[in-house]
């Protein structure tokens, strides 16, 4: 009997430790104010700017995929709760900032596109669309509404809208790469053209890249020189067609497996795009 009620307590202790461990510790308590009934251990973290900074630390410090993508819901809602009382303060808009890139971040490698589409980005472009485009999120949300969800009048629309914030070499640029990845009227290479644009821009690439909307379009190039030529240049594919935007891999172990490579004398590739390879 004794026993037993020793484990009793030792059972007891071992639930009151856990409370007390994720009590106060925000990212190991599953509560989230979406799903709260003013639960107090959200409290400070609604009126406490410190509180949150020490929570986004928090966050980022930690190496669990699980918790990470937990704690930066639990401070989305949380900034979104107070956004309005708070967008004055330049603490509180800087850790907004950071929370969104990390959100952005984790939500781009684990491809959910339609939470970086739904969650992320409208939030800040409908909110602060100055700070949106100077993070480069305006134009990735128009991207994304033009070539993930393939709804090209809400893309031009939120273009026009926020036309006085772009710069006019970068907004046709925008206009024509949704125009025409949507309407496809031209040429899959005239979209890799004008990709050219944003080749040193790491997240609209990445954004392309992750999405495969880039293999997607050389796929595209490589079928319509298999429709026009009996062979070609490697290089003269890689630069005329697309647009020294480099090679996916998928593409050029797509094409070395259904056509005949032949290495030249200058040590260059030509495509014969009539013949298979020898096996």
């Amino acid at each position: 009997m004794s026993s037993l009620t020793a484990m009793e307590r030792r059972k007891q202790k071992f639930s009151q430790d856990s409370i007390n461990k994720i009590k106060g510790n925000y990212l190991l308590d599953a509560t989230l104010l979406s799903r709260s009934q003013g639960d107090s251990n959200l409290g400070s973290l609604m009126t406490n700017q410190t509180e949150r900074e020490k929570f986004l630390t928090q966050i980022k410090e930690t190496d669990s995929t699980n918790l990470k993508e937990h704690g930066l819901r639990k401070l989305r809602e949380i900034v979104v709760s107070i956004f309005n009382s708070q967008r004055n303060d330049s603490r509180f808009i800087q850790l907004m900032k950071e929370c969104y890139q990390l959100s952005y971040a984790l939500f781009l490698d684990q491809k959910k596109f339609n939470q970086i589409g739904g969650v992320v980005l409208p939030f800040l472009v409908e909110n602060l669309p100055k700070l949106a485009t100077e993070m480069g999120y305006l134009q990735l949300y128009i991207l994304y509404l033009s070539h993930w969800k393939k709804d090209i009048l809400k893309s031009i629309d939120c273009l026009l809208k926020y036309k006085s914030l772009i710069l006019s070499e970068e907004f046709t640029c925008l206009m024509q790469l949704s125009l025409t990845f949507c309407e496809r009227t031209n040429p899959p290479s005239e979209w890799l053209k004008l990709l050219a644009f944003y080749k040193d821009n790491k997240d609209i690439m990445n954004f392309f890249s992750k999405t495969n909307i880039i293999l997607q379009v050389q796929n595209n190039c490589l079928t319509m020189c298999q429709k026009s030529y009996n062979q070609l240049s490697l290089i003269v594919f890689k630069e005329l067609w697309l647009q020294n935007i480099p090679l996916e891999s998928e593409v050029e172990e797509k094409a070395r497996g259904s056509y005949l490579f032949e290495t030249l004398s200058n040590g260059s590739e030509m495509i014969y795009f009539k013949k298979k390879p020898v096996a």
